[in-house]
């Protein structure tokens, strides 16, 4: 698009079992890495539909701060580390860190 400096994808996939269009930013200026990840994207689109699922969305690689904390808390306890309790300290539900940014989501 004239005027654009990333480029876009745009693709259909299946999503909660309707064919819909996908859109999204390659987050590239080089259309050789915009055109490649676009492969990507539409080879995932016909697995899921092989496989009966849906197409991973841009929503769906999005998370919050909590949640990246709560998989890494859990990622502790599953491996047995020492320390577990006192990052489940630090970063736990009432864990000042969690109350000021777990709503926000992460970037990339």
């Amino acid at each position: 698009m004239p005027g654009r400096l990333t480029w876009m994808l745009d693709y259909y996939g299946d999503v909660n079992g309707k064919r819909v269009r996908l859109r999204e930013s390659s987050g590239t200026q080089n259309e050789e890495r915009a055109r490649k990840l676009l492969q990507t994207r539409i080879e995932g689109s016909h697995v899921a539909e092989k496989n009966g699922e849906s197409v991973e969305t841009s929503v769906h690689r999005r998370f919050t701060v909590g949640e990246a904390l709560d998989e890494y808390l859990n990622d502790l306890r599953l491996r047995e580390k020492k320390g577990a309790e006192q990052e489940e300290y630090r970063l736990g539900p009432e864990s000042a860190l969690r109350l000021e940014l777990g709503h926000r989501r992460c970037g990339n």
